[in-house]
């Protein structure tokens, strides 16, 4: 298998978009211990909180492509 790493910069002209935006980016932290369901559902509800229209979706449909 293959590993891809990458950095990724951005920035928010709001701020509390900003916020939600470091959150969803950081909940992914391999090492916190958390459940790995626990962890799809804060960024399922992150996603939400972002983008009403799509975001849950996308949200669920990265979280079953990483499950596979």
């Amino acid at each position: 298998m293959a590993e891809l790493h990458s950095n990724l910069y951005f920035k928010h002209p709001e701020p509390e978009q900003h916020k939600k935006l470091v959150a969803l980016f950081t909940l992914h932290d391999l090492n916190s211990g958390q459940n790995q369901d626990d962890i799809d559902q804060q960024f399922i509800h992150l996603a939400a909180d972002i983008n009403p229209e799509k975001g849950a979706e996308l949200a669920t449909d990265l979280a079953q492509l990483r499950n596979e």
